[in-house]
């Protein structure tokens, strides 16, 4: 450990002034970033902490738990466009190769992202008790199902990334937990999860009608009042 010291003590005397402010500032910002992982993953290891699991069938209202597997919803399954992989839920990134000339007849190749997508296409989490809807708009999803390939037959070469998760997948899920208690008729339950998902396939639309503020996004009281509107669409179908 001595000698690590002495030989990096020797490495930064050969800095020049420049140089060194360079460095610091890089160290700095790589601290500043480690510490502000260390304190999200904190906060997330203690919310998970402090919120118990619930089943789905007396699950409360409100923030929870749950656990189970993953299940599509009646009608046209979930496709990734980039891979053709049928899944409940995917999130891709296509990048292409840039060349950058940097001077003195130095090169640098990066890649350049052109295209992201995350699905928002609702699906369903089964814990055997019972069956909830899995709403995953802004949701934070961490899976370990990553693929990335190549095309480098194109000019400029593209990179493809991939993020799915696939009917059956072992899920956990924390976030708001919200019942409709008079639909208690599963057709009546079913056809106002159809109209949701229906609606939010124009997602321009579906701002339009309930974005009562205005900020670009639903809140929660805004999509409650569409779930309202959708369950009272149901009721006249029925």
């Amino acid at each position: 450990m001595q000698d690590w010291l002495a030989s990096l003590s020797v490495e930064i005397n050969k800095l020049t002034v420049t140089e060194f402010y360079i460095a610091t500032g890089v160290l700095s910002a790589i601290v500043i970033v480690v510490f502000y992982q260390m304190v999200k993953h904190y906060k997330y290891a203690r919310l998970i902490e402090n919120v118990p699991t619930a089943k789905i069938r007396s699950a409360p209202q409100g923030y929870v738990e749950l656990i189970g597997t993953t299940t599509l919803m009646d009608g046209p399954p979930i496709i990734s466009p980039v891979s053709g992989t049928r899944c409940v839920w995917f999130r891709y990134t296509i990048e292409e190769q840039v060349t950058e000339y940097e001077g003195k007849g130095r090169i640098k190749s990066r890649w350049k992202v052109i295209k992201k997508h995350s699905s928002d296409d609702i699906f369903l989490l089964d814990d055997t008790s019972d069956q909830c809807v899995i709403d995953p708009d802004d949701a934070n999803v961490i899976t370990k199902r990553k693929n990335r390939w190549y095309k480098r037959d194109t000019f400029p070469a593209r990179r493809y990334t991939e993020w799915t998760i696939l009917e059956g997948d072992y899920l956990y899920v924390l976030g708001d937990f919200q019942t409709v208690a008079s639909v208690e008729d599963a057709s009546l339950k079913n056809m106002m999860t159809a109209t949701l998902k229906d609606w939010k396939q124009d997602p321009n639309d579906l701002l339009h009608r309930y974005d009562t503020n205005r900020d670009g996004q639903l809140s929660q009281q805004e999509w409650e009042q569409a779930r309202q509107d959708a369950y009272q669409q149901a009721k006249v179908k029925v």
